[in-house]
């Protein structure tokens, strides 16, 4: 075991020395690979612009309203006839500037024994609603609230001179 304990670091210090040599021409190999100039980069893909479109239909009918809805501005429509009429005269509500189909209903919520509706509108606004709130651009009043709907109540123009009702509702999306 002592010839061992001797050889040992005799053989360490052999390799050791092995190891520790001149790297200058590792040195220079280097500095050659890094004052080589780089590969030339590809130029970008050329992008074609795609010609530009100006929409011209924005004064005809959307397409997406029903033909019940009014085109024509409520202060030139004739509110005349008996039935239904919308109340001109009240104070508008925050919701009745969104048409309907743009809200949703994203809940209920129980205060004091009353259940109230919660409805997003397209600006990531929430609004507690109750009924006899008024929604839609179509005079909608609230007329019930569940907890998986909201029943509502349009007045939309005849075609004549008068306004018929219309129910509507806000279902709570269940996916």
């Amino acid at each position: 075991m002592n010839a061992l304990t001797r050889f040992v670091p005799l053989f360490l210090a052999a390799l050791l020395a092995g190891c520790y040599g001149d790297n200058s021409d590792l040195q220079r190999r280097i500095d050659e690979v890094k004052q080589r100039p780089g590969d030339p980069i590809e130029p970008l893909p050329s992008v074609e612009v795609p010609p530009s479109f100006e929409y011209a239909a924005q004064d005809l009918r959307s397409p997406f309203r029903s033909s019940g809805t009014p085109t024509v501005p409520e202060d030139e429509q004739v509110a005349q006839g008996s039935g239904p009429r919308p109340d001109f005269d009240r104070r508008r509500e925050p919701l009745e500037s969104f048409e309907l189909d743009s809200l949703e209903m994203v809940g209920t919520l129980f205060i004091d024994q009353e259940l109230y509706g919660l409805v997003e509108d397209p600006e990531g606004l929430l609004h507690r609603v109750q009924p006899d709130n008024y929604v839609g651009r179509n005079h909608g009043r609230i007329i019930e609230i569940y907890e998986d709907r909201i029943e509502i109540i349009e007045l939309v123009p005849d075609g004549g001179s008068g306004w018929r009702e219309q129910d509507a509702a806000l279902a709570l999306d269940q996916g």
